[in-house]
């Protein structure tokens, strides 16, 4: 038996956390977690998760008023259907997904 794929009593069996790239990708991801991550950052009616990030960041100026969202989507060009749509999806993946929710608060931040 291969010693190098026989898990000792006291090493860990499961890989160790690797960094994320700029894009919230890990590159040492298996290719069918990457091609789900790669999903997890598809854009949602059109909003990707840059400008749901922009557009969500600039209520900040009204005092965090959530019924602004729908007015400042549309100053970004986003039709309220596609809003509605775009934000609920987003708020699924961001809840959803650790690398999605990263990506959001860093491009948020820097917003």
């Amino acid at each position: 038996m291969n010693d190098e794929l026989t898990a000792r009593p006291h090493e860990p069996c499961t890989p160790e956390p690797q960094g994320l790239d700029p894009q919230g990708l890990d590159p040492m991801a298996p290719a069918s977690t990457e091609g789900r991550r790669a999903d997890s950052l598809q854009p949602i009616a059109g909003v990707g998760l840059d400008l749901y990030a922009r557009i969500v960041r600039s209520i900040a100026l009204m005092n965090h008023d959530l019924s602004m969202l729908a007015p400042m989507a549309a100053l970004h060009g986003v039709g309220h259907d596609e809003w509605v749509q775009a934000r609920q999806g987003w708020n699924e993946r961001i809840a959803s997904d650790d690398a999605v929710n990263y990506l959001f608060r860093e491009l948020y931040e820097a917003g």
